[in-house]
């Protein structure tokens, strides 16, 4: 009870609240109760606290609330709500109370999971570390050991008395030879700077450093990533899966069996996820890393353990890393033209000397498609049907190509779109390719078309002669040049056909010049831009031919006539032994 109601009032004000209370207050006591009330602050705070007393004894002990000696009639309602709704703010301000706890709780719980991954990813990188160089230290310690130890037994055999044999033989302890971890498995011009160091075929590598002067070496490793060295560079052999580039370029092509190959530099390491990439390291120490297929994945510094940033790119994306480890926020795109994918042969060499637009060598890893071997973003073919690859014509130096098989039914290839290179002046064509018949028929070889449906087609004859002409819009052969050499089956051709300046049409056959035909009225020297194999979109035939049915291999392809002489050094390389 307050401090300020007195007794004498209190007792009258309860009887006027319990007669309120018990419904039985009449006008006059309920003026009089409300001028207790008014303007008296000790009066208010007893009406309130009666009023709870009330309602405890009521929700705990059942109790009846007193009524007046002026009758039993019902009571009103009125003190249940005000409890009711006092019950339900104070439950609804809990729940909110609660939920802001919760929802505290958890911000404070993830935030401190995201910390505590962060701290144990690093926690266990750092472990690992630890961990690796224990284990080599361990195996130092045991290696050391193990020759204490038989320096130990060997002085304890030398020096024990025995009876000696007329003739003794000395014990001779041969050192297990270092592993094995690459060999060469192809070369170009290469020379290494140790002169003793073999650059054949076969040689062996351990963990050793190489330092290619000059041409180009693959290097095959154990766990099965190809790796062409291009000179000059220097490197070091690591492991089975890794390699440490100092200064130069190289280029890796890493299968599903070696996934995880790892090319160190002195500011970065590249991770191979199953691709084919190329790392470059300046004299600065720059480091740029080149994805052409697949992705791999460039970390800060050259620990493949323990960095600070890293980043993953995919197929045409590129990324440069600092000496100091730092990654460019710039994006850049791959350039697969500065490296040295695979060792070419002399053919090759002779094909890019010539500077075509366009060149496909047919690659078996690509069954879906065929990129140009100048920039493999452009001119990108798709094959229709199956493809099936076989061992192509001999290139020079024993290598061979490859080549796209074709069944004359239910496979070609297609160029929807070749590109020329901005700047690029079309004077001419000329289409150089190696063709193989399994069938002596009437049948397409290859075939060009420009927008207006005009096309150039080289063919060969019922008769196995090689022949090409051009179909005006009229759908009118006209220009046709005709082979005099007569192609026998299951034999590689090499094939050159070129319309020159003034509009003369020419035909060579394995580096001759096989027959000609002068300028014609309905000639034209524009740049035909979708290209056929095999076959033509018309139903797989054309002009009454078949689809071919044979092998084509190393198609390149010109914005201008060759001359007779390019076209014989062409045919020249690939007679190289």
């Amino acid at each position: 009870m307050s401090d300020g109601a007195k007794p004498g009032d209190t007792r009258q004000i309860s009887e006027l609240i319990t007669a309120l209370l018990d419904g039985t207050v009449t006008p006059e006591q309920f003026d009089q109760l409300d001028a207790c009330l008014a303007g008296d602050q000790a009066m208010l705070e007893y009406y309130a606290e009666f009023l709870t007393l009330c309602a405890m004894l009521r929700k705990y002990y059942s109790a009846e609330l007193p009524a007046s000696d002026g009758g039993d009639g019902d009571r009103p309602d009125v003190l249940p709500e005000i409890l009711e709704c006092d019950l339900q703010a104070r439950a609804k301000t809990e729940a909110e109370r609660a939920r802001t706890h919760r929802e505290a709780v958890r911000e404070a719980a993830e935030s401190a999971l995201d910390r505590f991954m962060t701290e144990e990813r690093r926690r266990q990188e750092e472990l690992a570390d630890k961990l690796y160089r224990a284990q080599r230290r361990r195996m130092a310690l045991g290696v050391g050991s193990l020759a204490a130890l038989i320096v130990v037994v060997l002085c304890v055999w030398l020096f024990q008395p025995r009876p000696q044999p007329p003739a003794s033989t000395p014990l001779v302890v041969s050192p297990a030879p270092p592993p094995i971890f690459a060999q060469i498995t192809d070369t170009l011009n290469a020379r290494w700077r140790r002169h003793d160091l073999s650059i054949e075929i076969g040689t062996e590598f351990t963990a050793e450093a190489l330092y290619l002067r000059q041409g180009l070496a693959r290097i095959t490793f154990n766990c099965g990533a190809d790796v062409i060295l291009e000179g000059p560079a220097e490197v070091q052999i690591e492991a089975a899966d890794q390699v440490l580039l100092t200064r130069g370029r190289l280029a890796v092509r890493a299968g599903a069996e070696a996934i995880g190959f790892t090319v160190r530099t002195p500011g970065a390491t590249v991770v191979d996820y199953g691709t084919e990439f190329g790392v470059s390291v300046s004299q600065t120490g720059r480091t740029e890393a080149h994805v052409f297929k697949g992705k791999v994945e460039v970390r800060s510094g050259p620990s493949a353990r323990v960095f600070d940033d890293s980043r993953r790119l995919t197929a045409r994306q590129a990324c440069a890393v600092d000496r100091e480890g730092r990654l460019s926020q710039t994006n850049l795109v791959a350039r697969p033209e500065l490296f040295q994918r695979h060792v070419p042969s002399p053919y090759e060499l002779a094909v890019l000397a010539s500077e075509p637009v366009a060149y496909w060598r047919f690659d078996a890893d690509e069954p879906a498609e065929f990129v140009n071997a100048l920039d493999q973003y452009t001119s990108l073919g798709r094959f229709r049907g199956t493809p099936r690859f076989s061992a192509g014509p001999d290139l020079g130096t024993a290598k061979q190509a490859q080549a796209v098989e074709f069944d004359g039914d239910t496979n070609w290839a297609v160029v929807p779109e070749m590109v020329v290179p901005n700047g690029t002046r079309v004077t001419g064509y000329s289409y150089v390719f190696w063709a193989r018949p399994d069938e002596i028929r009437s049948q397409l070889i290859l075939g060009v078309v420009n927008q207006s449906g005009a096309r150039r087609v080289t063919a060969m004859t019922a008769d196995g002669r090689f022949d090409h002409y051009f179909v005006n819009e009229a759908d009118k052969p006209v220009a046709r040049v005709q082979s005099q050499t007569v192609a026998r089956s299951g034999r590689w051709y090499h094939v050159a056909v070129l319309r020159t300046g003034h509009g003369d049409r020419q035909l060579f056959v394995n580096g001759v010049l096989d027959a000609s035909a002068e300028a014609s009225a309905h000639s034209t020297p524009g740049f035909h831009r979708r290209l056929h194999l095999g076959a033509m979109d018309q139903a797989n035939q054309m002009d009454g031919m078949a689809p071919w049915r044979g092998g084509i291999s190393e198609v390149a392809v010109y914005c201008r006539a060759l001359s007779e002489r390019e076209i014989r050094r062409l045919y020249a390389a690939s007679q190289e032994e």
